[in-house]
């Protein structure tokens, strides 16, 4: 299982990336900013630096949200990834 996460973490990573890059590059494009959020999220359950990674999360969810830019499904997230980010700060 340890080599899957491993596997999936680096994979993530990688997305991670190109998805940055994009997003440098079309500061606007709100789809690659919630692909961003929801990497973020993939790599911090992984245990990959979670403090740092919901905390990029719940910064991205709440200026898409203040843009108006989330739907209503991807606005449920918002409140989520808060409570992450505090269970994170606990550990």
């Amino acid at each position: 299982a340890a080599g899957k996460t491993s596997e999936a973490v680096a994979s993530w990573r990688a997305a991670l990336a190109g998805t940055e890059a994009i997003v440098a590059a079309e500061p606007g494009n709100a789809a690659a900013r919630w692909e961003l959020a929801v990497l973020q999220w993939r790599l911090a359950s992984a245990g990959d630096q979670p403090v740092e990674r919901y905390r990029a999360v719940v910064a991205t969810l709440r200026e898409q949200a203040a843009q108006r830019k989330l739907s209503a499904d991807q606005a449920k997230w918002l409140p989520l990834a808060e409570r992450e980010l505090v269970k994170a700060q606990g550990r």
